[in-house]
């Protein structure tokens, strides 16, 4: 999408959508089927597990599993987060 910063070395699986002004750090590793939201940033060597969200603003700053519903800064699953 428009004003997206991707670095070097950054592997993106297919049918991942990477929304506008999201950023993404260098030699991060973005699973299949994820979705990544507009103003996201996901720091370098990140690795992000496949069919993972990431919601509006986060900020990614460790790996992510599969499944995982990340939101805010820094980020945490979703899921997590709502049993606390």
């Amino acid at each position: 999408d428009n004003l997206c910063h991707i670095a070097h070395n950054v592997d993106i699986g297919k049918h991942t959508v990477v929304i506008a002004g999201c950023s993404i750090g260098g030699s991060a590793k973005i699973g299949e089927f994820c979705w990544l939201a507009p103003s996201s940033t996901i720091l370098e060597n990140v690795k992000i597990g496949n069919y993972a969200r990431v919601g509006l603003g986060a900020v990614v700053v460790k790996d992510v599993p599969e499944h995982a519903n990340m939101v805010g800064n820094p980020a945490i699953d979703f899921r997590i987060r709502n049993k606390s």
